[in-house]
């Protein structure tokens, strides 16, 4: 693979081999791949995706983007009125 291919092909945050499969993950934020296994993601990602709408001066757009846990923290910890948190297990699923 070329230089420039390899570039190009780390700006995607998602890298799907030819079956499909997740091959590669990064966070956008830090840039860091995230560890996948067999076309699983093996550690606490967030998916973020927001499609505008007609008051917005983004209508017709939509931004779509994924977080590694370290950086979501951050995140978050830059609201002035927090996340609403709720524990829930994959178990206790409604």
């Amino acid at each position: 693979m070329k230089k420039t291919e390899e570039t190009l092909e780390e700006q995607k945050m998602k890298i799907y081999d030819e079956n499909k499969k997740l091959k590669k993950m990064f966070c956008n934020q830090c840039g860091r791949q995230l560890r996948t296994e067999n076309g699983m993601l093996m550690e606490a990602a967030y998916e973020g995706r927001q499609n505008f709408g007609y008051f917005s001066h983004k209508d017709g757009v939509t931004h779509s983007f994924d977080l590694c846990e370290a950086c979501y923290d951050k995140l978050i910890g830059t609201f002035a009125i927090p996340v609403t948190e709720k524990e829930e297990f994959e178990w206790q699923a409604e």
